[in-house]
């Protein structure tokens, strides 16, 4: 029933081929993402394992916990609890404030960001394409135009 009705919503095939261009585009960032998300789980594990194990016990569960930090959904809460069960070390609170700030930004900001961008443009490549063509048209008319302006 859902795809018989989706047949009268206008434009749908360019809706449909838009978000398979852009999904084509952002495999590359998408995969880096998911590269720099196993890089810092496993780092973050080595880290903050004795702090935090209920959310860095093993690389699965910190590869969540990292996920849970570029989305930005309740980051704040993951450092706020290795600091508060850091062991009296003056280095550490720190240190943990510096690689979640680091990770909020390369990956929750601009990592995000991007990808998203990315997604975006290539949604609207069909907008683009119409445009460029009318562009090119009226380019041509001017030159003939201007080729006759010339001869005159």
């Amino acid at each position: 029933r859902i795809l018989r009705f989706m047949r009268f919503i206008p434009n749908i095939r360019k809706m449909v081929s838009g978000i398979g261009r852009a999904f084509k585009a952002s495999v590359f960032v998408l995969v880096a993402l998911v590269i720099y998300n196993v890089l810092l789980a496993i780092l973050s594990t080595y880290l903050f394992r004795d702090e935090a194990p209920e959310m860095f016990g093993n690389p699965a569960i910190s590869l969540y916990s990292i996920f849970q930090v570029f989305t930005l959904e309740g980051w704040n809460d993951i450092p706020a609890t290795i600091i508060a069960n850091s062991n009296g070390s003056a280095w550490k609170p720190v240190l943990t404030r510096i690689f979640f700030f680091i990770v909020v930004l390369s990956g929750g900001i601009f990592g995000m960001s991007i990808m998203n961008a990315i997604f975006v443009d290539e949604m609207v490549m069909d907008n683009n394409a119409g445009l460029e063509n009318k562009v090119d048209e009226l380019n041509k008319k001017v030159d003939a135009l201007m080729d006759e302006l010339k001869k005159k």
